[in-house]
């Protein structure tokens, strides 16, 4: 999937290094595309392109929302979607369910 994106110019998260950067995305299968903004020198935010980075895939199987990034920081509020699917289910009993719910996460990749 990096590859496809790639050449559609969406460069890798990890570019970024130590920047500071608010990134709104959307994420399937520990997989997130999404919009940077950076901070400018008057203080305001610009675009700063389109990048993929791996996400945490614990929790559900997609989600959308909001983050703030800085080299090995994370912080997101979002929105999550979980199917689950139960094998064997017994006779006229769902063999399906979705849960939806908003989710506040905050993450520290150490880089050792």
């Amino acid at each position: 999937m990096r590859g496809r994106l790639s050449a559609m110019g969406v460069k890798d998260g990890s570019s970024y290094g130590d920047q500071g950067r608010v990134y709104l995305f959307a994420a399937v299968k520990g997989q997130a595309v999404g919009m940077n903004m950076m901070s400018t020198s008057a203080g305001g935010m610009r675009q700063a392109g389109w990048s993929t980075d791996t996400s945490s895939a614990l929790i559900g199987d997609g989600q959308v929302g909001i983050g703030w990034r800085r080299g090995g920081m994370e912080t997101t509020v979002g929105y999550i979607h979980r199917g689950i699917h139960v094998k064997d289910a017994p006779r006229g009993v769902s063999d399906s369910l979705g849960e939806d719910l908003g989710a506040v996460s905050f993450t520290f990749h150490p880089h050792w």
